[in-house]
């Protein structure tokens, strides 16, 4: 469940993004959950807001911690704050199964990761396949204590393949990808709307709204969840399936609207 402040932060974006969205001005503040918001026009109608968030638990459960691991390290790492080497472009790290960076190894570790990559440099031109356009496995950190116990090697190219930049992080995990089917984010979606629809049958009496939307809204799936776009399939064709669910089952809401803050794309889907 996302916390108030991740609401609050998505509303605004939303409000600022579509100061219409209710068809005439309103003001706001947060509602008794439910509502999530609580929205009120010039002649003091009450218009309730209920936010949803569209993502995949299960995805969510298997790849955060990964995503955490792999943050506590590039915090430490900070590789924008330093010079890339002369010879080493940009390089991957890969860390350890199941181990987490010690607070207090974390500058020590850092110490060591600089100390062998500058070592590494310098010794670039002998290493094989060093020139490699698929880049370079390095895991031998025989003498550097910390690498060994946290890193289970490197993948490392060359200026030339890979040329880097000051002020930009030349140190980084390798991607997360695999592939991928973009129903598995259309399920997700299709379940979100249908849990809200099924909801809230006594909230107009209950909270006296003249209205009720819905807003659904996708933040941790953007980071977390395999993507919903594919070649011919994005942002449109998901508003348009999801304007053909909601024409069908609506439940109690007068409008719902689908939202993504990173990408501000943005559609009334009700």
């Amino acid at each position: 469940m996302a916390s108030a402040e991740v609401e609050n932060k998505v509303f605004e974006q939303f409000t600022r993004q579509l100061p219409t969205f209710a068809g005439r001005p309103v003001t706001w503040a947060a509602g008794e959950n439910p509502p999530d918001f609580l929205c009120t026009d010039n002649a003091g109608n009450r218009i309730g807001v209920e936010l949803s968030e569209w993502l995949d638990e299960t995805q969510i459960a298997q790849e955060r911690p990964q995503y955490q691991r792999e943050e506590e390290f590039l915090a430490v790492i900070r590789s924008r704050d330093e010079p890339p080497p002369k010879n080493i472009g940009n390089i991957w790290i890969f860390a350890n199964e199941n181990v987490r960076l010690s607070a207090s190894e974390a500058l020590e570790f850092r110490t060591q990761l600089y100390a062998f990559i500058n070592d590494l440099d310098q010794r670039w031109s002998t290493i094989e396949d060093h020139d490699d356009p698929q880049g370079t496995d390095v895991d031998d950190f025989s003498g550097f204590p910390l690498l060994q116990k946290y890193l289970s090697g490197l993948m490392c190219w060359s200026q030339s393949r890979h040329h880097t930049y000051q002020g930009n992080e030349w140190i980084a995990f390798m991607n997360h990808g695999g592939g991928y089917s973009p129903d598995t984010a259309v399920e997700a979606l299709e379940r979100t709307l249908s849990r809200k629809t099924a909801k809230y049958s006594t909230l107009h009496a209950d909270q006296r709204l003249a209205e009720l939307y819905l807003l659904l809204y996708y933040d941790q799936g953007f980071h977390y969840n395999t993507p919903f776009d594919a070649p011919g399939h994005g942002f449109a064709e998901i508003a348009r399936h999801l304007t053909n669910l909601a024409a069908q089952d609506h439940g109690v809401f007068q409008r719902i609207f689908l939202f993504i803050p990173a990408t501000k794309d943005l559609a009334r889907v009700y």
